[in-house]
């Protein structure tokens, strides 16, 4: 298994959902329309044509340990779309509502996996935990928000966890003829309307067009420290990254 196409619900709930994902869609336009992003964000391989900010915790390009991302001078706007029940309707469906389920059934042990690594890091780290997207409705650490009008390069997402899943959603208004989503390894592509929900492997998988898991499983292996800070016997033990939970 490689993708989990989660589409979108159509039957009980699909009413919330699709309010969900039409007051979400209105919420970013109108941030895009007012909001002169700095440089930083623009054009970026996520988004060419728009702005794209990253939010939760992380930890690599340049950060020494598992930190909080902040998107300054604009961590008042993912604030601001965090608090919305809209965007945490989003999230569940990503994650709590169907993410989980998703999981359990196709990758029972990644599940698993998932909850071994990242709930004792939370209560080792409880400072972090006021910093995540959605605490309530997501299991994921960290995510991405690309304001329009966005089209994306392809492009692997490297410091995410090459064997675990990352949730990509599609905001607008266009139908299955007019969004997709290039898988270019897979020679694929998936007709992707706004309000679409997948889960791939988005370090290993060049993808054009998110909730995922940067680095944080890496420092944990490591001993809570950067790979670079490892001496001696610690790289030897090291050199193969652990997969706990999956032998």
């Amino acid at each position: 298994m490689v993708i989990v196409l989660e589409g979108r619900p159509s039957g009980v709930g699909h009413e919330t959902y699709d309010a969900a994902v039409e007051a979400s869609t209105n919420l970013m336009e109108g941030i895009s329309n007012r909001t002169e992003f700095c440089f930083k964000y623009l054009e970026t391989r996520r988004n060419l044509t728009g702005a794209s900010i990253h939010n939760g915790v992380s930890t690599g390009n340049g950060l020494l340990k598992p930190s909080y991302v902040n998107p300054h001078p604009h961590g008042y706007i993912v604030d601001h779309l965090q608090q919305q029940h809209c965007f945490q309707t989003l999230a569940s469906y990503g994650d709590g509502m169907c993410f989980l389920l998703h999981l359990e059934m196709w990758a029972p042990d990644l599940y698993h996996l998932y909850a071994n690594y990242l709930l004792p890091f939370w209560q080792d780290n409880p400072e972090l935990v006021k910093h995540l997207p959605y605490p309530n409705n997501s299991i994921f650490p960290a995510a991405t928000y690309n304001f329009g009008p966005a089209q994306s390069d392809k492009h692997l997402d490297l410091l995410n966890v090459p064997y675990g899943f990352c949730d990509i959603g599609a905001l607008g208004k266009f139908g299955a003829v007019q969004g997709h989503l290039v898988l270019c390894d897979l020679c694929i592509i998936i007709q992707f309307p706004a309000g679409s929900q997948i889960l791939l492997p988005s370090t290993i998988l060049f993808h054009s067009f998110t909730q995922y898991c940067a680095g944080i499983f890496r420092w944990t292996d490591a001993g809570h420290k950067l790979e670079k800070d490892l001496l001696g016997d610690e790289k030897d033990n090291n050199s193969v990254v652990s997969v706990r939970g999956l032998d």
